[in-house]
């Protein structure tokens, strides 16, 4: 990125105090094109009729003021170079620039390959090296030290006989993160066959508006409010009998998630049978008690 540079006197500079404003839009936009473009203070004749709304009278104005002048093809600002780095300076940072930045990446990377283990082949995790000879899992950093009794008395291991066994301790905190990835699993799986529709599932509409869209938005209906008062009865039913059949079924857990032999939860779902449909409720006002009178 180039930056056209201005005096923080130019704004009562003898030369442009006075100055009107199409000129002075001019002056600086013309200037900073210059600047992105590295044309080293030109500007091309056409450019001015882009830049303000009185190109003629800001041209004029900039040249008998004596910051632009007139030269082939177009303008050239007045002492550019001397206020302004050049086009050549410019490139040349910039190589300079991305030469130190691709050093410094040259050098982070070495860094890195000199800090890999031995052994460990490229694009793999530090902890993914392969055995070295002579090298046994026991003495790889991470790895428990036998636990056995030191080598040279008896009923003791051999150096290097492998790693030793975990503590009780350990087995509880690693069989509390498996259970924690099973829940994790079971939670992405979505709800248990027979589950209660979602509870953005969409209740049935009406004859007259069952062409309606799920966001569009529906008029007030009493056969809709009916049939949506129906839906949610529906609905709170079978998630009853659902959560009841689940607190029954010895082999699943409240959730609906099948239980392991050791009693923990497993990401596959509970085999017990669906729960039976639900009758839809009958409407309050089809409800009718009829009387026969004998005569």
């Amino acid at each position: 990125m180039t930056w056209f540079k201005v005096d923080d006197s130019f704004y009562d500079h003898p030369k442009m105090f006075d100055a009107p404003d199409a000129a002075v839009a001019l002056w600086t936009r013309a200037g900073s094109w210059s600047a992105r473009n590295l044309q080293d203070g030109f500007v091309p004749a056409g450019m001015p009729q882009r830049l303000c709304d009185d190109p003629e009278k800001a041209i004029e104005e900039l040249i008998n003021r004596g910051v632009w002048r007139r030269t082939r093809g177009g303008y050239q600002f007045h002492d550019w170079l001397h206020y302004n780095p050049s086009k050549d300076k410019v490139l040349a940072d910039r190589a300079k620039d991305a030469e130190k930045k691709r050093q410094a990446r040259a050098a982070l990377a070495q860094k890195r390959r000199s800090t890999r283990p031995r052994g460990t082949p490229p694009g793999l995790p530090k902890d993914s090296r392969q055995d070295s000879p002579g090298e046994s899992p026991s003495t790889r950093p991470g790895v428990l030290p036998s636990s056995g009794p030191p080598a040279g008395r008896p009923g003791s291991a051999a150096a290097g006989s492998g790693p030793a066994e975990l503590t009780a301790e350990q087995l509880e905190t690693n069989q509390r993160g498996l259970q924690k990835v099973r829940a994790q699993l079971a939670r992405a799986a979505g709800p248990p066959p027979g589950a209660a529709p979602a509870a953005g599932d969409a209740p049935p509409r009406c004859p007259d508006h069952a062409d309606l869209q799920p966001a569009d938005p529906v008029p007030r209906c009493r056969d809709c409010a009916e049939l949506r008062r129906a839906w949610s009865a529906r609905a709170s039913q079978r998630n009853r009998a659902e959560l009841r059949r689940r607190r029954a079924c010895p082999a699943c857990d409240d959730d609906g998630w099948a239980l392991d032999p050791d009693g923990t939860p497993s990401p596959q779902r509970c085999p017990h049978p669906s729960p039976d449909p639900v009758p839809p409720p009958t409407p309050a006002h089809d409800q009718h008690e009829h009387h026969e009178t004998k005569v």
